[in-house]
This record gives C-alpha cells, structure tokens and sequence, in this order.
C-alpha cells in the first residue's frame, strides 16, 4: 500500500469514527431530551366550588399542587400487577398518564397520548380520569381542566336516593348538592424527575 493510499484509508476510517462518535453523542442528547416522567408543580390556579350555604357557586382559593406525569409501562397495564388496569384497558392507546404525586398508590387523574406523527407532536391531549389536562414537551408547560360539576351537581342523589328526589321535586324543593365537586382550571409547569 502506498503512502497516499494510507493516508486515505487513515482518513476514511477517522471520518467513520468521527461519524460513528457524533451519532452516538446524538443518540445520548435525544435520551436525555425526552424523559419518562416529570413533577409537574402548579404555579396558577382558579376555579368555583358551590357553597351549601348559600347555595351559590363562588370563586374558590385552590392550593398549589402537584402531580407526576410518567410515561404508562407494562406494569400498569397487566391486570395481575397494576392496580388501575381497568382504568387504562379502556384507552389502549394512552402511553402516558398524570398521577397524584406523594401518593403511595398513585391513581390516573388524566391518561395521554404522545403521537409523535401528529401534527401537533410537540404536545399531547389527556383525557379525563378526573380531569382532562394538556402538556407541551417544549416548553413543559401544563393545564389542567377539572369540569361537569354543575351540570352533574345532584347527580348522586338522583341516583342513590330516587324517591326523594322525586319528592323533592314534587314540592317544588331544590335538589341538594350531594357530593359536589369543584370547577378548576390549573396552570403550571413540569420538569424531568
């Protein structure tokens, strides 16, 4: 082989290795750029809650909470090990979730889906558990919608106690709000945990 045929040999072989180094280092970016789950931490919080005294709905003063979002494993889906399974073999499709967060236990409260092929990839729609939520990868932000309360206020007892409700209506009384629930809507932002 003759010098310059070395040379060139040498450097096809720096420029693989130098492709193969770059391919790599850009492999471990993109898996440190995507997590697998995030504590998300609401910084903006607003909503109604319906007050039995008064019987009136008023603005309400929420906490700040937070929830985990995780990509769903197997584990959560297999009906021996997972203990919302139920819950999660009715959206095959869903791959991620919103959890309560500090729980032991954690439940679902919103099941995603993360398409990257969609239009909107940056972003995936959760649906409603107990509420319905939003998150953008980008920019990490989040929300969270919790509503139907006054349209369900009543709801239980209508259905648990349906004589007295009847009765109630008959006299022209108002149904009570049995196991109200509040109306929310919760802005903030996750990081990868």
């Amino acid at each position: 082989m003759t010098g310059s045929a070395r040379a060139r040999a040498l450097s096809v072989y720096a420029c693989a290795v130098a492709w193969i180094a770059t391919l790599g280092l850009f492999m471990a970016t993109r898996a440190v750029a995507e997590p697998s789950q995030y504590l998300c931490v609401v910084k903006e919080a607003a909503g109604l809650q319906y007050g039995s005294q008064n019987s009136a709905w008023q603005p309400q003063a929420f906490e700040m909470r937070k929830y985990t979002l995780r990509r769903l494993t197997d584990d959560d889906r297999n009906h021996q090990r997972g203990k919302w399974w139920a819950l999660l073999d009715k959206a095959p499709e869903a791959n991620w979730a919103f959890f309560e967060f500090g729980s032991d236990t954690p439940m679902p409260l919103s099941i995603c889906v993360d398409d990257p092929k969609s239009v909107l990839a940056e972003r995936f729609s959760c649906k409603s558990v107990v509420f319905d939520g939003v998150f953008d990868k980008e920019s990490r932000r989040f929300e969270t919608i919790y509503h139907g309360s006054h349209i369900s206020q009543g709801f239980f007892s209508r259905r648990e106690h349906p004589e007295q409700y009847k009765y109630r209506l008959s006299r022209g009384q108002e149904d009570p709000a049995s196991h109200p629930d509040d109306l929310f809507i919760e802005l903030g932002k996750c990081s990868p945990s």
